[in-house]
């Protein structure tokens, strides 16, 4: 199914339709005839000569052991067996063509069976050109090798030669074998449903059916594949109650004929979990599929096209539910299933494409979405037979990439040429119309073009009404798109989102999601409802607005949560709070204009907070309260053990997965296969174990993803102390909230973005990364930076200052203010904008600390740090180049001119265990790191602003095998590091992902999910001279018992002193350092001031990197 609440949603049909599977048709009707008869008796009817053959005995021998073979699913075994049978025939004379083509066609199967269609091909072709050369048109031999031919032809998706093989067959059959007419009307069904081709389909198996009751009656396997594809057909023409009589009908007569875990079951549970998915039971809907999938994995593999449908429907469940990672998973692996099996331009390819769109266009990849719908349009361009409106699902799906790349004129083209297709058919479903009414209806309503909006709308309403009736998912995004159109009356906007609501099977006000049809629709309907109310309230002032937003808002929260509960992957939940970061944003709005009416009243200013802290590192947050909640939970190690284990093997086959695919056209595609397979199984392990440690294990669930928010009074009284501030920050899409706590109060800020707050942080930014007196434009570069590091500071920091107190700052940064450096903003304006010196740079004013929420940062304060002793490394290279493909990931590795006296310097400060040049390997560091209390890091190190958990540090190269090599941001979530503090010096980072409410995917962010107590990272690379100096006097502060943010600060304005009159105190040399978590003073312990000392200190670019401006 389609996204429910975006335009150019598809109909359940749509999505489903590729994907049933039509089991009577081309398999059993075609097949297990065969088996049945052919099987028992598959040379009593050879002609008399036999019995006096010897040769021809070896050959039925041979036949026989394959036969035998295949009723066990050896197939491998069975094709040997019978190819050595065909080799005995061949030598016969005259030429045994009855045997010969029987015995081809038999393998062809086989083949078939084990996904193997190039083979299958090969013999059915065979069987064919045998049955024309040496068998009469009547002879039955001749019928049923056409009949094969063109059950082959369907699995390749050669639809309109099927189609002529099946008639083919029929006509012998009507002539001189009408026992077997219903088979082949029943396989010419399949060929004329898959083309569009609905009325005739109906005739076909209507037809069949009446001669299968006829002959064998209603409890049969005949007739009830006959129900079975009639449901299939059903299905596909909107009559989805329809369908689930027939596929009922067919489960009691399975029931009462079939072995239990007999291999039909497997497609009669995939189509009724895909047609209760299309009903909106998507719970039910899981559970057949679930049945469905490891019943074709036991009975085909797990490689087998088969299955590649029920992994489909799987992962468009995955996506209607909102797990996006996993339905990606899901799809992926269908989709490299059906490439290693057919031809590159087979549909089911295209519809793999198709289907991965619309999950890329879900996940704001627009991008990615739009490669794979014009991969999946030059697919049909090319076949050329296909079902029409799988062509019209594509093109109305370019209609949704063009409407979110805001070209409403190329939407509209699109839908209406998706629309023209659809109603040129001559039988359709009648909600597929609906769909493209719907989908420009909502378009229009948009922009405001409110009659045209209505008249599209209240057909598609009548339609879905009539289909499914009041409680569908089809009614409920209807109605939703009705209210938008309804946005200048809001009684009525909100008469319609009550009814959207109770149509997706939600109660406003119940919080009760159980039987929700659509949980990600109904998260868009709360939030559009909330918007609504908070435009009364800025429209007339009546605070009912606000409560009701507040409900609403509160609602769509607990929905937020309770959808999170059951996403399995960590990349869903971010895609989850990436797509509805708005919904937070509306509802800290909404307490602050309760706040603001209500004198101040400090409960809203604590529910405010509440909710900004819900969207702050919340992955972050729960792995590190993962630790606890394994040891409190009573969990055994043998199971955590295995976790772990799982946790490693899956970053490892990601690692190999990524870096393979980074090579482009050079990559293995068997490699990749290798990969994709072995980590869809593993992924599928570790999800299945975390289910079971939730359920044996209650005490693990609530502890991790239940335990509340920090609260304003607790941060007070266990964290703050005299003189020290909590400054969090929120950036919406509108506004920037402002919280600062401190013993004093808590203030609660609002600044209107009525600014390009992202371009200027960006060009602030560059304009201090790429300072050079010798450029040219140097000039320009000065100007911004003074112009705009003064008019950040004036609009996003001098309205917080009144409500500070002291000077010592705790900054919890949020969206693009990740990147900025805060104590390189100007507090003035400077007179001359080339005397750095005279700056006045915030630094002077404030001691900066910083970390990724509040909430984190509470729980970790009272966290003890276990590490002993000290590590520094620093290892040498050779300027060789790492060779991961794209120019973005290229790097050179040239030494580094002073990390090695850096490391030797701190060894000599601090003590501890020192790792130079080729001793400094990655292994050295897994091996010692863990337990270190201080690890310094002087290496290269190289950030990805595309996927941060694939930034990595270089250690020494030992191999060629960058394994050896590097550690990845992924490597650090699967260490345990005991450390209380982390350097990373003089690397270059530059650039990281940005993840909303997650922060920057950095290697420093990496080391404190490791377990590290604090960080002491860079925002970009700067030269590493100036590294030393400032790292030197950094040491010597935290000696002198100096907290780690003081000590820093320190350091930098020591370095600025040191170098005044020169270019040297600009930002681009000392600003680039920030401290992340605990800053407490390294404890002191014995004679020897370092000698018990904890930590690493880790300057590379990390937790927030600054991020380039991409070409």
């Amino acid at each position: 199914m389609r996204k429910l609440s975006s335009p150019g949603m598809h109909t359940y049909s749509d999505l489903q339709e590729k994907t049933l599977r039509n089991s009577g048709a081309a398999r059993l009707n075609g097949i297990r005839k065969i088996l049945l008869i052919g099987f028992s008796c598959f040379f009593l009817c050879l002609h008399a000569s036999v019995a006096q053959s010897p040769l021809l005995q070896k050959a039925l021998a041979e036949q026989s052991i394959a036969d035998s073979l295949a009723g066990q699913a050896e197939f491998k075994e069975a094709i040997r067996h019978s190819k050595k049978g065909i080799n005995l025939l061949q030598k016969l004379q005259p030429v045994p063509y009855p045997e010969l083509v029987k015995a081809h066609r038999m393998i062809g199967y086989y083949y078939r069976r084990l996904g193997d269609y190039q083979q299958s091909g090969i013999f059915q072709k065979k069987a064919v050109e045998l049955a024309e050369k040496g068998l009469p048109e009547n002879h039955s031999e001749r019928m049923r090798a056409y009949n094969a031919m063109g059950i082959f032809l369907l699995g390749t998706g050669d639809y309109q030669g099927a189609k002529q093989y099946f008639q083919l067959a029929l006509t012998i059959s009507r002539k001189h074998f009408p026992d077997q007419a219903a088979q082949h009307l029943n396989n010419l069904g399949i060929a004329n449903e898959r083309l569009g081709l609905y009325e005739e389909a109906f005739v076909n198996y209507t037809e069949s059916l009446g001669f299968n009751k006829e002959e064998f009656g209603l409890y049969s396997i005949q007739t009830t594949n006959n129900f079975f594809n009639l449901g299939t057909l059903a299905y596909n023409t909107g009559k989805v109650n329809e369908a689930i009589s027939y596929f009922d009908s067919t489960l009691m007569v399975y029931d009462s004929i079939l072995p239990e875990n007999d291999e039909e079951f497997a497609g009669l549970y995939n189509n009724i979990g895909t047609t209760y998915h299309r009903k909106g039971d998507l719970r039910k809907a899981l559970d057949y599929l679930y049945k469905a999938q490891a019943m074709m994995e036991t009975n085909y593999g797990t490689n087998h096209p088969e299955v590649a449908h029920t992994y489909t429907n799987i992962g468009l469940l995955h996506f209607e539910r909102g797990d996006l990672g996993q339905a990606l998973s899901y799809l992926n692996r269908a989709l490299q299933i059906r490439t290693d099996n057919f031809s590159e331009n087979h549909p089911l390819i295209a519809r793999s494409y198709y289907y991965i769109s619309l999950v890329l266009l879900e996940k704001g990849d627009l991008d990615g979405a739009y490669e794979s719908l014009i991969h999946a349009k030059a697919i049909y361009d090319k076949v050329g037979n296909y079902d029409p409106k799988e062509m019209a699902q594509v093109l109305s799906e370019l209609g949704t990439y063009f409407e979110k790349k805001n070209n409403a004129k190329l939407a509209v083209q699109y839908y209406q040429k998706a629309m023209a297709i659809v109603q040129n058919l001559k039988q359709t479903d009648p909600t597929e119309i609906a769909v493209f009414h719907r989908n420009i209806g909502a378009l229009y309503a948009r922009q405001n073009r409110k009659k045209e909006a209505l008249s599209y709308l209240n057909k598609s309403l009548d339609v879905f009404k009539k289909t499914f009736g009041e409680i569908h998912p089809e009614v409920g995004v209807t109605l939703d798109a009705i209210a938008t159109a309804h946005s200048d009356d809001l009684d009525q906007a909100n008469n319609y989102l009550k009814k959207a609501a109770m149509a997706l099977g939600y109660l406003p006000g119940s919080k009760n999601f159980n039987h929700l049809n659509a949980p990600i629709a109904l998260i868009k309907t709360l939030q559009k409802w909330v918007e609504l109310e908070l435009n009364g309230f800025e429209k007339d002032g009546n605070t009912d607005h606000l409560i009701a937003a507040r409900e609403r808002s509160s609602e769509a929260l607990a929905l937020i949560k309770y959808i999170t509960s059951y996403l399995e992957e960590a990349a869903s939940r971010q895609t989850l709070l990436d797509n509805f970061f708005r919904v937070y944003e509306k509802a800290i709005l909404t307490e602050y204009y309760l706040w603001q009416q209500n004198e101040m009243d400090a409960e809203f200013i604590e529910s405010a907070f509440g909710i900004a802290e819900q969207s702050n590192a919340t992955l972050l947050v729960e792995a590190l309260r993962a630790v606890d909640a394994r040891y409190f939970a009573g969990i055994p190690d043998s199971i955590l053990q295995m976790e772990r284990q799982l946790k490693i093997d899956i970053a490892y086959l990601e690692k190999s997965q990524f870096e393979e695919g980074l090579k482009g056209a050079g990559a293995d595609p068997k490699l990749l296969n290798e990969f994709s397979e072995e980590l869809f199984e593993k992924k599928r392990v570790y999800n299945k174990l975390q289910k079971e440690i939730v359920s044996l294990y209650p005490t693990y669930y609530k502890l991790r993803y239940e335990a509340p928010t920090v609260s304003i009074a607790d941060l007070q009284s266990d964290i703050l102390n005299e003189g020290e501030n909590l400054v969090s920050f929120f950036t919406g899409e509108d506004n920037l909230f402002v919280f600062v706590i401190n013993h004093r109060g808590a203030a609660f800020h609002r600044i209107a973005k009525d600014f390009p707050l992202e371009t200027w942080v960006e060009e602030f930014c560059n304009s201090i990364y790429h300072f050079n007196p010798g450029s040219e434009d140097y000039g320009l570069l000065i100007q911004k930076f003074n112009n705009i590091g003064n008019e950040i500071y004036n609009l996003v920091f001098k309205p917080i200052e009144p409500s500070l107190s002291g000077n010592k700052l705790i900054i919890i940064p949020s969206g693009i203010l990740g990147y900025l450096p805060f104590e390189a903003l100007l507090t003035a304006t400077p007179e001359n904008y080339t005397d750095f010196d005279g700056h006045a740079y915030l630094i002077q004013d404030y001691q900066v600390s910083y970390d990724y929420s509040a909430t984190q940062l509470y729980e970790t304060a009272s966290k003890t740090v276990s590490g002993k002793g000290n590590v520094q490394f620093a290892p040498s290279y050779k300027g060789d180049t790492l060779t991961l493909s794209r120019d973005s990931w290229s790097m050179v590795l040239n030494q580094l001119k002073y990390n090695r006296e850096e490391a030797t310097l701190v060894n000599k400060l601090i003590g501890g265990r020192l790792f130079l040049d080729s001793l400094a390997t990655r292994d050295a560091f897994i091996k010692f790191g863990p337990d270190a209390r201080l690890i310094h890091l002087a290496t290269h190190g190289k950030a990805n602003d595309e996927n941060g958990e694939f930034s990595y540090l270089a250690f020494y190269p030992i191999s060629n095998d960058q394994n050896d090599e590097l550690l990845f941001v992924k490597d650090l979530y699967n260490l345990q590091l005991k450390a209380d503090m982390v350097v990373l010096s003089a690397c270059e980072t530059g650039i990281g992902e940005y993840q909303r409410g997650e922060g920057i995917l950095s290697l420093a962010r990496g080391f404190l999910f490791a377990g590290a107590s604090s960080i002491v990272t860079t925002l970009w690379s700067i030269d590493d001279r100036a590294s030393s100096q400032i790292i030197e006097t950094f040491y010597s502060n935290l000696k002198a018992g100096q907290e780690k943010d003081e000590a820093l600060r320190n350091a930098k304005l020591t370095y600025l002193n040191r170098n005044k009159g020169s270019n040297r105190s600009h930002p681009l040399f000392w600003a680039a350092f920030v401290p992340v978590g605990k800053m407490e003073p390294i404890r002191q312990e014995g004679r020897h001031l370092w000698y018990w000392l904890a930590g690493a200190g880790l300057l590379i670019s990390g937790f927030f990197i600054y991020r380039r401006k991409k070409a």
